[in-house]
């Protein structure tokens, strides 16, 4: 499964399959797990729409709460390589 960030993959040509996406509160102690299980979750969805890739993939972190453990949304378009 191919990983990026960048809203195309040059050179390649693809059909886009649909949008995957995984949120969580981050916990300050737990940090690197939740965020390695996020990626696993959208990996997984991206698998399950036989995609060969997520491009386009971006994190963010809403804002207007007042919790203090920041929800964070990953976000990314699955393709299928032709």
């Amino acid at each position: 499964m191919i990983f990026s960030t960048l809203p195309d993959l040059p050179g390649r040509t693809y059909d886009v399959i649909g949008v995957v996406v995984s949120q969580t509160w981050l916990n300050p102690r737990g940090k690197d797990d939740e965020l390695h299980e996020m990626f696993n979750h959208i990996l997984r969805q991206a698998s399950d729409m036989g995609a060969d890739a997520i491009i386009d993939i971006k994190m963010t972190a809403p804002s207007g709460t007042d919790r203090p453990d920041p929800a964070i949304v990953v976000i990314g378009t699955a393709v299928k390589l032709r």
